[in-house]
């Protein structure tokens, strides 16, 4: 999986997300090796769409 996080992180703890498949994998960056969540790519997208309208 490729993981990536926002280029306005910096150094500190910020989330990583992947796609495995059609689903959205975030993990925490500080600990890779830990859990992560999954989500379907509709709840994602619509999750996007929430917070650019903030």
């Amino acid at each position: 999986m490729l993981w990536r996080k926002s280029a306005h992180s910096g150094t500190d703890s910020c989330v990583e997300v992947a796609w495995a498949g059609s689903n959205a994998r975030v993990r925490n960056s500080r600990n890779a090796a830990g859990g992560q969540l999954a989500f379907p790519q509709s709840v994602w997208e619509g999750f996007l769409r929430f917070i650019a309208d903030r």
